[in-house]
């Protein structure tokens, strides 16, 4: 009786004609990831599917309580993959995803977006996987981050995205919070760490992610506070404190 009273409320949400996976012109309902749903329990969402060219459909997503949450492209009738532009909306109707697909996997362009409308991520997806420059931003509009990828590929064949070349992020107010470089994942080379006021506050060498060498440590106004040494032993966090050799200086180990 439960099953019958819903279904028919469902049908009455999407209006008069029947459901039919097969009529491009019918209503079809969608499960949480999108895909055409037959199960009446698990119906999130329903569109009309449009025909643009070939076997490739639009589609405008809605809520059982008739609310715009997608438009999006798909490829053959079943409406199984997503493959084209994919737009999701907030309950504003203001974009806050923009993503390209082929055949279900992200490939292409990707944007997301703040609620106020500003742009909060940006970059490229080549097959799921992260390739290229990519950026984020506050939601005032300055930059956040600024990372590269590079798609690798192991013994096997699996295809993997890692951190590699020029590093940097931001603070909200627009001045250098780090820079540096990422080898295969790793923190490698100089780095440096700023204070909010544009100030350094740290600088020194990584390698493969740990702290080598001599670092550096400056106070707001850019004095040299103190220097610390790390070993080439790989689990060396800590360093050993450098004396300035000023009078009275504190032991800071």
């Amino acid at each position: 009786m439960k099953n019958a009273i819903v279904s028919l409320l469902l049908f009455m949400s999407a209006g008069t004609r029947c459901f039919s996976q097969n009529d491009s012109q019918g209503i079809v309902y969608f499960n949480r990831f999108f895909e055409s749903e037959k199960e009446l329990e698990y119906f999130m969402y329903y569109g009309v599917p449009k025909k643009i060219k070939g076997r490739l459909y639009e589609v405008t997503l809605y809520t059982l309580s008739d609310e715009k949450v997608a438009l999006g492209e798909y490829l053959g009738r079943r409406l199984k993959n997503r493959h084209g532009l994919f737009v999701l909306y907030n309950r504003e109707g203001k974009i806050v995803v923009s993503a390209n697909y082929r055949k279900n996997i992200l490939h292409g362009v990707y944007q997301r977006f703040h609620n106020n409308g500003f742009l909060s991520d940006s970059g490229y997806i080549n097959r799921g996987r992260n390739q290229g420059v990519w950026k984020t931003w506050f939601d005032n509009g300055n930059i956040r981050e600024i990372k590269n990828y590079t798609i690798g590929r192991t013994w096997f064949g699996y295809q993997y995205s890692y951190l590699e070349k020029e590093y940097k992020s931001w603070f909200p107010n627009g001045r250098l919070d780090d820079s540096g470089y990422y080898k295969a994942n790793n923190r490698e080379g100089i780095w440096v760490d700023w204070i909010e006021n544009g100030s350094i506050r740290s600088v020194g060498m990584y390698k493969r992610n740990w702290k080598r060498g001599t670092w550096r440590y400056y106070d707001t106004k850019g004095k040299l506070l103190y220097m610390r040494r790390f070993s080439s032993f790989r689990y060396d966090d800590v360093g050993v404190y450098v004396p300035l050799n000023r009078p009275n200086e504190p032991d800071r180990n």
